[in-house]
């Protein structure tokens, strides 16, 4: 279970018993959304601060910072593809970018 907070922050949190197993940190806006891929290794993340990040979940790290015009208000994975990711920003733009190399 993850979730994204308006203390600029992603929580990684544990059920049994319920912990913050990791604290996901570099946002320095609010964390508006986040989406899990494929195989729950990584998170992609979308901030007020007009950033997209991805995040490995066991290392707890930030791999890739995409910086937008505005504030993120959406991101997604691409189902088939977690190599590509969509982000919805607050000026009603959605962009697709390539994880790899972090461009449009």
């Amino acid at each position: 279970l993850a979730c994204c907070s308006d203390d600029f922050t992603i929580s990684l949190c544990s059920l049994n018993p319920y912990s913050v197993a990791k604290l996901f940190q570099g946002h320095t806006g609010p964390v508006r959304d986040m989406d899990w891929s494929i195989d729950n290794s990584m998170i992609l993340s979308g901030s007020s601060d007009g950033t997209v990040r991805l995040w490995h979940c066991e290392q707890g790290a930030c791999i890739r910072v995409i910086r937008n015009n505005s504030p993120i208000a959406a991101v997604r994975f691409q189902p088939m593809n977690n190599n590509v990711c969509v982000a919805g920003d607050e000026d009603g733009l959605l962009k697709g970018y390539n994880l790899s190399t972090g461009k449009q």
